[in-house]
């Protein structure tokens, strides 16, 4: 086992803060209009969540923020745009990911198979 560094303690607590932020940004969402700024948070989240190929929660934020962009700016706006290359880039990460675990399992498969030629 390796030892905690102090970098990770801090990227912890960091995390762990933003997502208390987002959860207050998030509950003023739901009772006023969508704002901008619960966008950027949404965004903001979503993308540490992607840099730490945590995929499946950074996902549904940026899709939370681009209807919000959307709604706000409209379509073709450069922060709207912003939002969904980012959804972009991580569903492409994604799928990426999904293929490498995909082409190990069929090698583990094949190689269990070859056991018994």
């Amino acid at each position: 086992m390796q030892p905690i560094t102090a970098g990770a303690i801090v990227t912890l607590a960091f995390t762990k803060a933003f997502e208390k932020t987002i959860e207050k940004f998030t509950e003023a969402a739901l009772v006023k209009e969508a704002h901008p700024d619960v966008a950027t948070s949404l965004n903001n989240l979503a993308y540490l969540y992607d840099s730490q190929a945590r995929y499946d929660q950074a996902e549904p934020l940026f899709l939370q923020a681009l209807k919000i962009r959307q709604q706000v700016f409209g379509v073709n706006h450069p922060n709207t745009v912003t939002v969904r290359e980012n959804l972009e880039n991580l569903q492409a990460k994604k799928n990426a990911s999904r293929k490498v675990k995909n082409n190990a399992n069929n090698s583990w498969w094949e190689k269990l198979l070859g056991l018994f030629e």
